[in-house]
């Protein structure tokens, strides 16, 4: 469960070098992670799991003909602009996977970029990441969750606040994600003449 889990890089790597080659000398091995690259280097099958039902299952690469469509995988000198040629999966930090449009071939993506005055350093068509399905079956919930479970620093820090703020930090994190929330709250205490972090609403 979770094994990699606030590890540093180079701890990581040999863990996943112990599971593979316990894998090699044909042990069976159950893995839960968020960390999709793992996943898809190391299982032969995967499931994802969404409120107690499996959204996909089966091989990694049965999962991601699942999700369909050819991908590529790229590296560019800024942020990508928009296309009727291609759906733009996941993009940080200059790495992005974009989703080509029925029918269009990759080469034809790669020339519009190109054209436009993108820079890539590389440009690698392929199938569909296990993140980005991830990404697709979890929604915002699943990428937030995932960013944690790569940056094991940030998920402490979100933690030691969760523990030192309680509830009510749990409370002020919901309804930041839940804009619909927050100001049904907000028009509770304005009612009611309660502040805004007076304890949350009163039943």
């Amino acid at each position: 469960d979770e094994p990699t889990k606030g590890f540093d890089p180079v701890n990581r790597r040999l863990l996943m070098s112990i599971i593979a080659e316990r894998k090699q000398a044909g042990a069976t091995i159950m893995m839960v992670t968020h960390q999709m690259e793992d996943a898809e280097k190391l299982c032969d099958r995967v499931i994802l799991l969404k409120d107690g039902a499996a959204h996909a299952y089966g091989t990694v690469e049965a999962v991601q003909d699942q999700f369909g469509g050819t991908t590529v995988r790229l590296e560019a000198d800024r942020a990508l602009p928009g296309s009727k040629s291609y759906e733009i999966l996941s993009e940080d930090h200059g790495h992005a996977e974009i989703a080509l449009a029925k029918g269009v071939a990759a080469s034809e993506v790669l020339n519009e970029l190109v054209g436009k005055g993108v820079s890539l350093s590389s440009f690698t068509p392929g199938k569909r990441s296990l993140e980005s399905i991830f990404v697709s079956v979890y929604g915002d919930a699943g990428r937030e969750d995932n960013e944690l479970a790569r940056y094991p620093e940030a998920k402490e820090t979100v933690d030691a606040r969760s523990a030192e703020h309680g509830d009510a930090g749990r409370e002020e994190n919901e309804l930041a994600r839940y804009p619909e929330a927050k100001e049904t709250v907000d028009a509770h205490s304005a009612e009611h003449g309660e502040s805004e972090h007076g304890g949350g609403v009163t039943k």
